[in-house]
């Protein structure tokens, strides 16, 4: 094979680019035409001066400076096609040789023409009638024509596509940022979860927002009806029997009526005082509201499985305790199908409300009628909570309520008191500590005798010695009167052992309700200790307080949360 002479390849090459460029230059003649007649004033015989000859380096396709350098001779604008072929073009060239300073005016005027055709018609009318009046201000003012051609320019030099290209990943950046939420205290980009796990994200974010805003409206409502009933004094004639008067009546001296201005002024500073939870970012509302339960659980689970005693003694050294509690119990009966406590309400309001022609029900173990049917009966409520009992039924004055817990509560509605400790209540009634099952018949002449028409349990029965809160609530009632229960039905052991037990001291079940699915209702009549007596099976005489506790604590489970 003979040696290739790269000289002569080489000088090859150039003729054909030589060609080439000139065949191409024979199409853009009319280009060349109107460039070179522009130097020149007109064809009616004004002194034409010569053009100089075309720069070697200007590149082909290229025309030279001036607002003429995109139209044709016809006067027409060149096609879009030519323009983007004469850009690749001058590029190609920028990257092989230096323009010169000529050079460098011709391609601004070319990115002038690209701008002027991609813009829309009212940008190229308007630049026309900007090209205009720059003109007619150039002819009065000759010295001021180059530098405002200058400054128009380089306003006109400005990319379009770049503008839209900064302003779309401006837009995309935001867009990124959005999407990166907080979730258990870690940032979740939501442009890499799936659909799915978005849905699923959205929904729970969702639930927790609706939970918050339940929870605040709640305690917003709860704070607005103890300032209302803060600032309303007795009414005159009620037969409402507050709980402080059975305890602090004669001690205190009465205090002096106060405004319901002046009242409700301390109430509306404290809340005021208070956070506002709707100022809480949902992160925050979905912390509180762990912390919340979790502080709940863990004092549900002391009350459930430590006596009495215990209890008092924490709740003593720590009354926030009491406010915590209920917080959670608050947000867990939200959850529920039904509570207890509207059950309870509902029956014994049923009792002042009969239907026409039907006669008040008797108690089929004593034979008398029911002591919820009397004249204004007195209920003692122990383990109240907040009160929200004694709130309901006292409202038009069908009952006289005492609540008693381990707190007395600011406003009054509850008095501290052990309900399982044999007399803590401030109430009448006997009791033999020898004889808790009163075998013995009735009590000795000159003791005193229960009083209380309706002791009531609604989920109170929480410490490990439950059956001594019966035995002081079978203390404080009269022969014939009602012992309402409500319990959880996951905590009994044994229904019958539970029934069996609370018969032994001196009750007798009258009715049960285990339609509702979570809790279980009881409803017992107290029986004269001679017919009580009576209804003991052999061997019961042996059973003391401490063995009849002992029992109650086996019949009866702890109600846990499970632990999250």
């Amino acid at each position: 094979m003979p040696d290739l002479d790269l000289g002569a390849l080489q000088a090859q090459l150039e003729l054909n680019r030589s060609v080439l460029a000139d065949s191409i230059m024979s199409k853009f003649s009319s280009l060349g035409a109107s460039s070179s007649s522009s130097s020149s004033p007109s064809k009616n015989g004004a002194s034409a001066t010569a053009q100089p000859p075309r720069s070697a380096t200007l590149g082909v396709g290229a025309t030279p400076k001036g607002k003429q350098a995109t139209l044709a001779a016809n006067g027409k604008p060149s096609s879009i096609e030519d323009v983007k072929l004469k850009g690749r073009l001058l590029a190609k060239r920028k990257r092989h040789d230096e323009p010169a300073q000529g050079d460098e005016e011709s391609e601004g005027d070319e990115e002038e023409g690209r701008a002027a055709l991609v813009g829309s018609s009212s940008k190229r009318k308007s630049g026309k009638a900007a090209a205009a009046a720059t003109g007619s201000n150039s002819a009065a003012d000759g010295s001021n024509a180059p530098s405002s051609s200058k400054s128009s320019n380089k306003k006109n030099s400005k990319d379009p596509f770049a503008v839209k290209g900064a302003a779309f990943q401006k837009q995309q950046q935001q867009q990124q940022a959005a999407s990166k939420i907080i979730v258990d205290g870690k940032e979740v980009d939501l442009s890499s979860l799936s659909k799915a796990q978005r849905k699923k994200l959205n929904k729970r974010r969702r639930l927790e927002e609706e939970a918050a805003k339940r929870a605040a409206q709640h305690e917003d409502g709860e704070e607005t009806k103890a300032a209302a009933g803060a600032s309303l004094s007795p009414r005159k004639g009620s037969d409402v029997v507050p709980a402080a008067a059975a305890t602090a009546a004669a001690d205190d001296p009465p205090t002096p009526p106060t405004s319901s201005k002046a009242a409700a002024a301390p109430a509306a500073a404290a809340a005021a005082s208070q956070p506002a939870s709707s100022t809480l970012t949902p992160l925050q509302s979905q912390m509180l509201n762990r912390l919340t339960g979790s502080r709940f659980r863990t004092i549900n689970e002391q009350l459930y499985t430590t006596d009495s005693a215990s209890a008092l003694s924490s709740f003593t050294a720590d009354p926030s305790i009491f406010d915590d509690y209920h917080k959670g119990f608050r947000s867990q009966v939200k959850s529920w199908p039904k509570n207890p406590l509207d059950i309870l309400c509902s029956s014994l309001l049923a009792a002042k409300k009969p239907k026409a022609g039907t006669k008040p029900a008797k108690s089929q173990h004593t034979g008398q009628v029911k002591a919820r049917y009397g004249a204004c009966p007195l209920v003692i409520d122990l383990g109240a909570g907040e009160g929200m009992l004694a709130r309901k039924l006292v409202k038009d004055g069908h009952f006289k309520v005492l609540s008693f817990d381990l707190v007395n509560t600011a406003d009054g509605w509850v008095r501290k008191a052990d309900t399982a400790t044999i007399g803590a209540l401030p109430l009448p009634g006997f009791y033999d500590a020898s004889d808790p099952l009163s075998l013995r018949g009735a009590a000795p002449p000159g003791s005193a005798q229960g009083q209380a028409d309706i002791a009531i349990f609604c989920l109170s029965l929480m410490g490990t010695n439950w059956l001594s809160m019966i035995l002081e609530a079978s203390r404080c009632l009269r022969v014939g009167a009602e012992l309402l229960v409500a319990e959880v039905s996951s905590r009994f052991v044994s229904v019958e052992g539970f029934v069996s037990l609370v018969e032994k001291v001196g009750f007798k079940l009258e009715g049960r309700d285990d339609t509702n699915t979570h809790f279980v209702v009881f409803e017992f009549v107290k029986l004269d200790p001679a017919s009580s007596a009576r209804r003991r099976e052999a061997g019961d005489d042996h059973l003391t307080e401490s063995r009849l506790v002992e029992l109650g604590s086996s019949l009866l489970k702890p109600c846990l949360y499970k632990r999250r």
